[in-house]
């Protein structure tokens, strides 16, 4: 069979899959709903440099998102005022539609266990999740007595919707524990805490931040962005999803909780982290590199990777 190789025809390296139903069979026993029907896939690869990148188009993805509203699926930007905090660890940015109350409690709070443990419905997030999103392993945070990566959400121009979630967020009843709540300049709803663990979430009409990182780390100086920490966005433009991974960063974070587990565990503090399973993870993300995903429409996309050797390994 003669394939027409339309992606990147100047690289060296062309392929073309064909499943036979194969993906969506397999998937169909994980999520309910999903039809059997066939997946092609084709692409173009090509090597550098201890690296490379991978550009495929895929027919038949859609068939992979029962329920998903994938027909408002609109591609967003990614170079606007996202910061990157350091280190910058891992992240990722979606551009959501528009989801009911009932959908996001039941595939996303209740999973999370958010809904129990903190209080939030469905109906909390209704308003200000449609649109781009980014969650990124960011900064720095503090568990307790204990440091940690920072977790930063960051959702821009949700206006007086993302102004109300931030006021809202510190009316909630486990904020009876926080002893302060302090305003950040520039953000008029909201503020940061540090007691009894790092807590951020403040908004003003053109950004909501909102997570677990120091907001001293916001306070001061020039910001890098997240399009200034992950290049290839820049590049392919405008996409509805992408992913970002430094490996050996994150091995080195996970190193750092492991270590803060076997404190904790002799105060009876544990946070269930098994060690050995730890220590194996983090060998495997020292290997990785850096690896970077763009998905311009579902079923189109890149994936670039990049070695990149732990420091540690450098000395």
């Amino acid at each position: 069979m003669a394939v027409p190789w339309e992606i990147e025809k100047r690289w060296p390296n062309h392929f073309y899959l064909y499943d036979g139903g194969i993906a969506s069979r397999l998937a169909s026993k994980i999520l309910p709903g999903i039809k059997t029907a066939g997946l092609s896939v084709s692409g173009a690869v090509r090597f550098s440099g201890g690296g490379g990148r991978v550009k495929w188009r895929a027919e038949g993805a859609e068939d992979l998102f029962p329920g998903f509203p994938a027909d408002n699926w609109e591609p967003a930007s990614w170079t606007g005022g996202y910061i990157a905090l350091e280190p910058f660890i891992a992240s990722f940015g979606i551009s959501l539609p528009p989801l009911q109350a009932s959908f996001i409690e039941e595939h996303g709070l209740a999973r999370l266990g958010l809904n129990e443990g903190l209080g939030f419905r469905g109906a909390d997030f209704e308003e200000i999740l449609p649109g781009p999103l980014t969650f990124s392993l960011t900064g720095r945070g503090k568990l307790l007595i204990f440091p940690a990566p920072g977790a930063l959400f960051q959702l821009p121009d949700r206006g007086e919707a993302g102004e109300a979630f931030a006021e809202s967020f510190w009316k909630k009843e486990w904020t009876s524990l926080v002893p302060a709540v302090e305003k950040l300049n520039g953000y008029p709803s909201g503020g940061v805490a540090s007691i009894p663990f790092s807590i951020l979430c403040a908004a003003n009409r053109r950004m909501l931040r909102f997570g677990v990182v120091d907001g001293d780390a916001l306070k001061y100086g020039e910001k890098k962005t997240i399009a200034d920490a992950v290049p290839l966005l820049k590049e392919a433009g405008r996409a509805v999803f992408w992913a970002y991974a430094d490996g050996p960063a994150l091995a080195r974070a996970l190193e750092g909780l492991v270590q803060i587990e076997s404190i904790a565990g002799k105060l009876g503090r544990g946070m269930g982290i098994k060690l050995k399973t730890a220590s194996r993870i983090t060998e495997e993300l020292k290997k990785t590199g850096v690896l970077t995903l763009i998905l311009s429409s579902p079923g189109e996309g890149i994936l670039e990777w990049e070695a990149k050797p732990d420091p540690a390994d450098c000395e």
